[in-house]
């Protein structure tokens, strides 16, 4: 220490003064007064030493003399202080962070005027003071693409393909700017109320809020980003007075730090895995009359796709994240209601921040899919919310901290494959699975621990006790299926119950969708229940049965649950669809019964008090209702019409997460409803299936989008307006639409197999077509001939063919007598009509279309050899345009789901296999020919037919006989994770927002040349046209 110091004697003589007389307290503060009025060089000094002290004390991580002499240029004498205060500051290398040895001589300078004689530190002013630096620091070095990494103005795709990014960081920018961007907005939150610096404030994110984001995106701290906006929110919304009332933030102001915070963490996914997406998909959808964005997207317009819509997007008061591309199969709370895991079918499960949406740590991602799986399940948190855990694949188990999500051990690994039910203890140090026979796994050791239950018993649930000490089994023994019992067994002692049957003859499912056993928080009771509604109230440490109730027989499609109250005071339960029961839990004593809910409930929560309890059904509500006597409250939910999947509410209703069919994860903060707010409802009802069909023609500008159920509309793609609405009158709504391709005559499928018929000009409808009968299973197929004399309908087992001109039938095919299972699917005709090819009976088939149409069932004129057995159900086919004999066939291999296949057919006087290309991928099933069929295209990739052997094109363009179509054109362009993919150049375009992702866009991906039609919230559709980006990308290509 005397070795750092230039003034050694006056060191030692304030070391020697600890003798003197006072409590331990005094003696440091003397100690420390001693230290710091030596430091002083001269008199006028002080404030300068003060100001050196000040950002150190306050300072988020210890900074070093370099950057405090960044932070107050006007100060030259830090490096003097800090090597003179080396009795309380380590290191005084001007590169190395300044930490304080002992944290008494902080709180000595936070404490109070006299104690701290002449040199205390006001932690507001002097958080004022460093978030001024922070701001002028970062106003000085942010622009677009700080690194340089885009000269050519070609939007790179993810951050991880540019290597060595944090090196790059590390060498172009110092530790005061990586100091700045990471904690400005905290200082900020933390500092005086002053004009002057909220105008900095509002300036900054008015000009460098995208060049900001950019770099914590490169950095890697988008998470530090979305905490910094939300204490600068919430600061804002407690500093703005009343509207009636005097101040210097005005209710636009408080918009623009909303729009700010909203935009990242909206847009995280895009903005996480791209920085340079930041100013362009993530920009181009936010609000359009939004003040904080216009400056923006004109200063970064060369960067964003052309974009048209009528629907002018806003944002509601409510907390929208995203972070999935596919639906979102499971969601869990934290206890303490601050943490959310949610998990997709795409295999990922990522952990969230509750408080401000960021996303905590990188998420979990399976690399290798099983086709329409479910990789990750059994997520659960411990009981103080510190840790969770989640199963992988059937083979692991991690356990992951909370606080940062990253592992705490290894994963554990074993074959669990088999066991669909588990149970963890409240500290997640062991585990219970459930199946044959019952296993009980030992986490931390990694061993499993043998169990009490017979070798014959088949658990179909476990549940392990609050308290740890029991674990409850709900099975039956394998030589009797009808003999379900429940199991209890200690899980430290190992000491067995006998079973106890619940109910003869009405047994669980095999695959049950809900849990069937349920202990108390004191777990002194517990709960089983069948599907059939009777449930039954057992002593939790015996199994014993106390009471049983509601032995009426139900349909299994009601799902029956216990909650028990968190002061154990009451249980309920659903025995119907349209009631919920009230009972004590210690006697079992009915106690009230709610009614008003429409439908079977999803979930219940009791409040921390026991007095409510609050129920959200199949509807888009949170009903509320009074425990004691079952009156109804008010609702704390509305959700409009966002079509909510899941929903759950923190113990203390303080939060509640809402998960929509769209992707989207919805946080509502029920205490303050100024902070975060309801849905906003939304103008329209949206489509109602997984699936919107679309359709255009090939001459043209207009798009035919179902709106509704039972309506149509008509949508001009240069303007995105409405030109027109088609009504039908089948209640089971739309399921195809076409146009003819010429433009003139639209027509629709409905969900009773019925066909209507419009004038597109006129929007008159011209015929209602007799329904096709069949069994009106799957989406079918609709679509004209390349003449339009031809309408083409077909849907399960039934295809049929109408004459334009007449309306009437041409040709039928009827499977119907085959029974469900025997469906037809149809590629196509051939270019002179003459042939209709497609699947029958799981197999290619090929029929004259000239045949009589009032058989009843048209048999094919060729068919495969019976030596090709494939299964080519699902799969999609095309016919040559100019080649009434050629067939091309795209088909999945079952033995590898997500490789696809080209077969070209010959149709002569046999049905005959030339070729067959493999596909490297599966990305879209849409296979077309170009209009003088000498190439054929599969989603991105594209193969001239006219060789032997066929072979793919290469380029950066596609073949010019691909482009004048229209609508009908085949698009290269593909959604992949999230992603729109180009296959002309083979690259990564854009990433699609959250709530645009419909659930089958993978698949039914509408996309017409370069440009793609996605429909937004409200059912409007929004056109993109890629073609500004296609050809900065094929300039940038042809330069390398």
């Amino acid at each position: 220490m005397l070795e750092k110091s230039r003034r050694r004697a006056e060191v030692l003589k304030a070391l020697s003064g600890l003798g003197v007389a006072g409590s331990i307290e005094k003696r440091m503060d003397w100690l420390y007064l001693s230290i710091l009025k030596q430091a002083r060089v001269d008199s006028n000094a002080d404030d300068l030493l003060i100001g050196v002290l000040s950002m150190i004390v306050v300072a988020y991580q210890p900074i070093s003399i370099n950057t405090i002499s960044i932070f107050l240029p006007d100060n030259l004498q830090v490096d003097a202080f800090v090597q003179d205060l080396a009795g309380v500051l380590k290191d005084g290398n001007p590169d190395r962070p300044i930490k304080v040895l002992h944290p008494t001589f902080r709180e000595f300078l936070l404490s109070d005027r006299e104690r701290a004689n002449g040199f205390l530190i006001d932690p507001s002013a002097s958080c004022m003071t460093m978030a001024t630096a922070c701001i002028s620091t970062l106003e000085q070095m942010l622009d677009y693409d700080i690194f340089n990494l885009n000269a050519s103005k070609q939007l790179l795709a993810h951050n991880y393909d540019v290597p060595d990014i944090g090196q790059i960081i590390l060498r172009r920018t110092t530790a005061a700017e990586r100091y700045a961007s990471a904690y400005w907005a905290h200082h900020v939150a933390e500092s005086d109320i002053s004009a002057e610096l909220w105008t900095r404030v509002l300036i900054f994110l008015s000009q460098k809020l995208l060049n900001w984001v950019e770099l914590m995106s490169w950095r890697g701290s988008i998470v530090s980003c979305i905490e910094g906006l939300s204490r600068l929110y919430r600061f804002a919304i407690v500093q703005r007075p009343a509207e009636s009332g005097p101040g210097f933030l005005t209710f636009r102001d408080l918009v623009v730090i909303r729009h700010a915070y909203q935009f990242v963490v909206r847009h995280q996914e895009i903005i996480v895995d791209s920085a340079l997406q930041t100013y362009s998909m993530a920009l181009s959808f936010t609000p359009t009359q939004s003040s904080l964005f216009d400056s923006y997207r004109k200063r970064y317009r060369f960067l964003q796709p052309k974009i048209i819509t009528s629907n002018i997007i806003r944002w509601d008061n409510s907390m929208t994240i995203g972070g999935h591309s596919d639906r979102i199969v499971e969601m869990v709370l934290s206890p303490d209601g601050t943490r959310l895991i949610t998990v997709g079918m795409e295999g990922k499960l990522c952990l969230w921040s509750t408080k401000t949406g960021a996303m905590i740590g990188n998420p979990f991602k399976v690399t290798k899919l099983g086709r329409h799986s479910n990789p990750i399940t059994m997520c659960t948190f411990s009981s103080d919310g510190q840790r969770f855990a989640f199963r992988v694949e059937g083979r692991e188990i991690h356990v992951r901290d909370s606080k940062r999500g990253g592992p705490i051990h290894p994963p554990f690994t074993r074959d669990f494959i088999g066991y669909c039910r588990a149970s963890f203890t409240s500290t997640l140090s062991s585990v219970v699975l459930a199946g044959h026979p019952i296993r009980h796994w030992d986490i931390e050791r990694q061993q499993e621990v043998q169990t009490p239950v017979e070798p014959t018993f088949v658990a179909d649930d476990v549940s392990i006790s609050p308290d740890g000490q029991r674990v409850a089994s709900v099975g039956h023994f394998s030589d009797n299926k009808k003999r379900h019992c429940v199991v209890l067994w200690g899980l430290t002692t190992s000491e067995y119950f006998r079973p106890y049957e619940p109910l003869d003859g009405h047994c669980l499912s095999a695959a049950p969708r809900n849990s069937f056993i349920a202990f108390s928080p004191d777990s002194t009771r517990l709960a089983t229940w069948l599907e059939n509604g009777t449930v039954q109230l057992r002593n939790g440490h015996t199994g014993e049965e106390i009471v049983r109730f509601g032995t009426e027989i139900r349909s299994t499609n009601d799902s029956t649950f216990v909650v028990f109250c968190p002061l154990c005071q009451y249980f309920a339960y659903n025995p119907t669809a349209s009631e919920i029961n009230i009972h004590e839990q210690g006697t079992g004593k009915k106690v009230s019964t709610l009614r008003g809910h429409e439908s079977c409930p999803r979930w219940m929560s009791f409040s921390s008090d026991g007095q409510r309890l609050a129920v959200a059904a199949y509807k888009n509500e949170v009903h509320v209702w009074s425990v004691l006597t079952g009156e109804p409250l008010q609702s704390i939910f509305t959700g409009g019409n966002r079509y909510i999947s899941r929903c759950s509410l923190s113990i203390d209703w303080g939060i509640l997460v809402a998960i929509t069919y769209d992707h989207q994860i919805h946080l509502y903060n029920l205490h303050d409803r100024n902070e975060f707010g309801e849905i906003e409802d939304a103008a329209r009802e949206r489509y109602t299936t997984d699936r919107i069909p679309i359709a255009g023609p090939r001459v043209g500008s207009l798009l035919i989008i179902p709106d509704g159920r039972c309506s149509l509309r008509l949508w001009n793609t240069t303007t995105a307006d409405s030109h027109g609405q088609l009504e039908i009158d089948d209640p089971m709504g739309v399921v195809q639409v076409a146009f003819s391709l010429e433009g003139r005559m639209i027509a629709a499928l409905s969900g009773r197999s019925w066909v209507y018929i419009w004038d597109s000009e006129t929007l008159i409808l011209l015929q209602k077509l007799r329904p096709l009968g069949g069994h009106s299973q799957g989406e079918g197929r609709l679509f004209f001939s390349a003449d339009s004399s031809l309408i083409v309908a077909c849907r399960g087992g039934v295809a049929r063919i109408w004459d334009t001109q007449t309306m009437k039938p041409v040709f039928q095919c009827d499977n119907t007598k085959e029974g469900p299972g025997f469906m037809i699917q149809v590629y196509g005709l051939s270019c002179d009509n003459t042939r209709l090819a497609g699947v029958d009976g799981h197999q290619i088939h090929v029929w004259d279309t000239r045949s009589d149409w009032r058989r009843y069932h048209t048999p094919p004129i060729l068919s495969p050899n019976s030596k090709h057995s494939l299964d080519y159900m699902g799969t999609s086919g095309a016919l040559s345009p100019v080649d009434p004999s050629l067939l091309a066939v795209n088909r999945y291999p079952k033995e590898e789901p997500w490789t696809s296949v080209i077969e070209l057919w010959r149709i002569g006087t046999d049905l005959q296999l030339t070729a067959t290309i493999g596909m490297s991928d599966s990305v879209s099933s849409r296979l077309s020919f170009s209009s003088d069929g000498q190439y054929i295209a599969c989603g991105p990739r594209c193969m001239y037919v006219n060789a032997d052997p066929p072979y793919f094109y290469t380029g950066n363009h596609p073949p010019n006989s691909f482009r004048d179509m229209g609508f009908q054109n085949h698009s290269f362009l593909v959604y992949r994770d999230g992603w729109i993919h180009s296959g002309f150049p083979d690259r990564p375009l854009l990433p699609i927002p959250v709530e645009l992702r419909s659930l089958e866009l993978d698949r039914e991906l509408f996309a017409y040349g370069e440009c793609i039609v996605l429909i937004s919230n409200t059912g409007e559709p929004i056109l993109i046209d890629f073609s500004p980006l296609l050809v900065q990308a094929r300039k940038s290509d042809s330069n390398i």
